[in-house]
């Protein structure tokens, strides 16, 4: 399995999984990720397993943007 996240203007792929790489799940915090917040979970609270989408592709550059600004977010939200 190779994870990936793909849009028909880019024409099949925008982030992939380096090829035999296996993907990498990490546990978040759930409350702060209903929050919009990507941070580790707390001791007795409940969390979450995500899988990331991969890397950009070479010469790409993917931005999680705020919805309503459409600026770039820092990392963690």
């Amino acid at each position: 399995m190779n994870p990936g996240y793909g849009l028909a203007e880019a024409t099949l792929t925008v982030t992939r999984q380096p090829r035999l790489h296996p993907a990498v799940p990490i546990e978040v915090d759930t409350e702060s990720l209903a929050l919009g917040r990507l941070l580790p979970p707390r001791e007795g609270q409940p969390s979450r397993k995500l899988v990331g989408c991969g890397r950009a592709w070479p010469g790409a550059r993917a931005v999680i943007a705020d919805v309503s600004t459409a600026l770039a977010l820092p990392d963690g939200r």
